[in-house]
């Protein structure tokens, strides 16, 4: 286990598609940050593509809020060069993506969602030694736990990424 994922005594959590939150997050002094994709955002399909857009904005220190003011315009931006462990909460399996269908019927949104992150940011996490990092709600089952580990495999296997290193 990566020494960043030993180190959890003060972790938060948000949605990912407020910007500002996102922001506020990476550059808190917590051990840990997961943005959720479910429980803490209504699941809209504008909110789960802002939410993996930023996600790859924030990894890289590119995203960036402004709002106005009495004063002017403040911008937010990333400035922790100390950021927290960062993990994606996926949406449960029990939850469907149905604006992508496959054979015509909803894809699960936890494969949406894992293989959204993975494809569009493992890479560069792995060559900065930051993850890719995933948390999955709501496993039920040791069949639940086999699948997602599937999921992961094959996931790795597509994107020519070293074997286990998606935690």
């Amino acid at each position: 286990i990566p020494i960043n994922l030993k180190r959890r005594h003060v972790e938060i959590t948000g949605p990912g598609n407020n910007k500002r939150m996102v922001i506020n997050a990476f550059n808190s002094n917590a051990n840990g940050y997961m943005l959720d994709l479910e429980d803490s955002m209504t699941p809209t399909w504008n909110n789960i593509i802002n939410a993996h857009h930023n996600i790859n904005l924030a990894i890289t220190k590119k995203l960036t809020d402004q709002k106005t003011t009495d004063q002017g315009i403040k911008t937010y931006e990333i400035t922790n060069f100390n950021q927290p462990t960062f993990f994606v909460r996926t949406r449960g399996l029990h939850m469907t993506e149905e604006n992508l269908k496959f054979d015509n019927k909803p894809v699960p949104a936890t494969i949406f969602d894992i293989s959204t992150f993975l494809f569009n940011n493992a890479d560069y996490l792995l060559k900065n030694k930051k993850g890719p990092y995933l948390y999955i709600p709501k496993l039920e089952s040791f069949e639940d736990a086999v699948l997602i580990n599937n999921i992961i495999y094959d996931c790795e296997n597509e994107l020519s990424l070293p074997k286990g290193s998606v935690k």
